[in-house]
């Protein structure tokens, strides 16, 4: 394969293949001229679910390069509702090509809805990482006991790695992803929520922060006007039964392109009552949401003026 220096990587277990080659889609789709490889890394996935992802990418005219990362074993740790693939790309330096030079990491749940091409020429200033706070750093009560938990600084920032924008080539320099697995292991039931919390933890301030539109979390969706990439946290996920409305457009993604394919049976069709009966709960719960949102809006307005 001819040498190209950018890529974008989501990581999947069996479970979240379909969404997972849904993000990868959505990455094409607004790459625009930047030539990139698209990677899925993959824990657990049998040669079925292999051959299934190859024929998604040949109907959809792309080319995805599956990793296979057999993690270490953690029997006996707990991982709740966590997927052990959770903490597959704190092994991506030891999988992904050295050829690369810009990486994009999405997680499966996210879909991009916007070009994407600024993430890919946009100056990092030396940093490895580039992030959104995550939308909960709003709410200090609600980090502050997370934050002393896993040993960060009150006043520390706190990103979402939902969507992690990689400098690939400074990357071995600092071998951030390398102390990262090595703190999880060592203490694992510290990290409530995995990879997340050591990739926090060992980089503090070193990482650049993006704009909200590049990982629009839920939690956002009122105060983004433009998002880019859309992050759907939380546990109620556009393609399944206990999807939101302000998601109806993911939604309507999620169908049309798995329909055809080996993961048909996710975003089944609904009578029209329970559409009309979300649409109305999403409106009807606008007012109480209201103040929550404000608060929101005024954390980021404040990070954007320091």
């Amino acid at each position: 394969m001819q040498s190209v220096s950018s890529a974008v990587i989501v990581c999947s277990d069996e479970r979240m293949l379909g969404p997972a080659c849904c993000a990868l889609l959505s990455a094409w789709n607004n790459l625009g001229s930047v030539k990139a490889r698209l990677f899925l890394l993959v824990v657990d996935v049998d040669a079925k679910g292999k051959r299934d992802v190859l024929e998604f990418a040949a109907r959809h005219q792309i080319t995805i390069e599956m990793i296979d990362l057999v993690p270490p074993s953690l029997e006996g740790h707990d991982f709740g509702y966590w997927s052990v693939a959770t903490i597959a790309r704190l092994y991506m330096d030891t999988l992904v090509p050295e050829t690369i030079s810009r990486l994009v990491y999405l997680d499966a749940d996210t879909l991009a809805v916007a070009s994407i091409v600024p993430l890919f020429s946009l100056d990092m200033g030396g940093h490895p990482v580039g992030a959104v706070d995550d939308c909960l750093m709003a709410f200090p009560d609600k980090m502050s006991e997370r934050k002393s938990r896993i040993g960060m600084a009150a006043e520390a920032r706190y990103f979402n790695a939902g969507v992690l924008l990689f400098d690939w080539s400074v990357l071995p320099e600092t071998n951030v992803l390398k102390e990262a697995r090595e703190i999880f292991l060592k203490d694992p039931e510290r990290y409530p929520f995995k990879d997340q919390d050591v990739l926090n933890v060992v980089l503090a301030e070193n990482w650049l922060a993006l704009d909200p539109r590049w990982n629009t979390q839920t939690g956002l969706v009122p105060i983004v006007a433009k998002p880019a990439i859309q992050h759907f946290t939380g546990s109620r996920k556009p393609w399944q039964s206990s999807w939101k409305w302000m998601h109806r457009d993911a939604r309507r993604f999620y169908r049309q392109v798995l329909l055809t394919s080996a993961w048909s049976d996710v975003c089944s069709s609904e009578p029209m009552f329970v559409r009309i009966g979300k649409m109305l709960s999403y409106f009807g719960s606008m007012v109480g949401r209201a103040r929550k949102t404000e608060v929101v809006r005024s954390y980021f307005r404040s990070i954007r003026g320091a």
